[in-house]
């Protein structure tokens, strides 16, 4: 299917690594010249060279978009990058989780200093870049916001309750946006992740297996994840891939139809109707 992002522009935050990589690459391939945004100047850097070392348009913006500064930082390099933005995937953000899937270790481990930054890295960091980039795609008649949200939405579970608020509350964000944005062009949607094989994530599930006598070898230990902690259809975890391809999809002219909508790619995780 062809995306129709031929000229399009596109910042997706937190996207030198994981699933904001990921999705980069691919709307770039489509034809989307994007914005490869991270905290880490060589970290950006690198970013960007690898695209046009393989032909894409693609531009860096540096900062903190958990502060107000770096927000500003970030929407000004990006809106200047290439004459505006018409695609913005909020993907940037914080976890803070147990090394073991019990109950229990938050309530005295997980500080109220640590709870604040996970609801500005998650939460208060989309307000913001929304506030810097929808009022330019409401004058361009025509944009795409993407929320990066989270199976833990919809099925919170005991070991990181601050970390599914935080995603529950940006869902809340995407509907009234949704809603707010009526007429002018501009669609909101959300796609929410089951647990997704990234670097950030991989010592996690690797303190899991450590619990449980899982062993060394990754297969076995993605398999006993997937099917006995998390409890996953597909038996597998996420790629990367998995979530960028859903995002690009909502971020292009063929999901026009498409408003205020959380899919779900999870592998069939959440157990419950949509």
């Amino acid at each position: 299917m062809d995306l129709q992002l031929a000229g399009k522009n596109a910042l997706v935050t937190g996207s030198t690594s994981g699933i904001g990589a990921a999705i980069v690459r691919l709307l770039a391939r489509e034809g989307a010249a994007v914005i490869v945004h991270g905290r880490r100047t060589e970290a950006v850097a690198d970013g960007v060279a690898e695209l046009t070392r393989d032909g894409f348009r693609a531009a860096g913006a540096v900062g903190d978009v958990s502060t107000e500064a770096g927000a500003d930082q970030v929407a000004g390099a990006a809106l200047a990058a290439f004459g505006g933005i018409d695609i913005l995937v909020n993907n940037a953000g914080l976890l803070i989780a147990p090394k073991a899937p019990a109950p229990g270790d938050w309530l005295t481990d997980l500080g109220a200093s640590q709870a604040s930054a996970l609801y500005e890295a998650n939460v208060n960091s989309v307000f913001r870049m929304v506030r810097r980039i929808v009022p330019q795609m409401k004058d361009r008649g025509w944009g795409r916001v993407v929320m990066l949200g989270s199976v833990a939405a919809a099925m919170p579970r005991e070991a990181f309750p601050q970390y599914s608020l935080t995603k529950a509350a940006n869902l809340n964000q995407m509907v009234s946006l949704s809603r707010l944005l009526a007429g002018t062009g501009i669609t909101v949607n959300a796609v929410s992740p089951g647990l997704v094989r990234t670097p950030a994530v991989e010592p996690m599930i690797r303190g899991w297996s450590q619990s449980f006598g899982w062993g060394e070898d990754w297969d076995v230990i993605e398999h006993n994840a997937a099917t006995h902690v998390l409890n996953t259809p597909t038996r597998r975890l996420g790629r990367p891939d998995d979530i960028a391809r859903a995002v690009a999809f909502l971020a292009s002219p063929q999901s026009d139809f498409i408003n205020g909508a959380n899919l779900r790619v999870d592998g069939g995780a959440n157990p419950t109707v949509n």
